[in-house]
């Protein structure tokens, strides 16, 4: 097998729908990824990349997209990523680190779930 194995996995809490990825995300694994978002579009989630070593513009197309469908259904989408992941680093250099709510954990939301 090359590459880490691609997971995403969606967990409740309370209001909050967390989707949690590990492995990487490009061409091949991005359309998992958005279908688990495109059913969430209306809720508060938390895209969990924590465990994400890249992400290609593909990847990087279905957050924007996600971000969009969940603005115009009233719901929230927020990044959570560490400070120096590869998945922000990314982000910035396409310049699309500022168009979304990042977090480095899940604990920094407060009052929300």
């Amino acid at each position: 097998m090359i590459g880490p194995t691609f997971e995403v996995q969606t967990v409740d809490h309370g209001s909050q729908r967390h989707v949690v990825v590990r492995g990487e995300i490009d061409i091949k694994t991005a359309p998992e990824l958005e279908t688990a978002l495109i059913e969430l579009a209306a809720h508060q989630v938390v895209v969990d990349l924590s465990d994400v070593g890249f992400i290609d513009s593909t990847g990087l197309r279905v957050l924007a997209m996600a971000r969009s469908r969940s603005d115009s259904d009233g719901g929230r989408l927020i990044v959570c990523t560490p400070e120096d992941s590869p998945v922000l680093r990314t982000m910035r250099l396409a310049g699309l680190a500022t168009d979304f709510e990042v977090i480095a954990h899940p604990d920094e939301l407060t009052g929300a779930g």
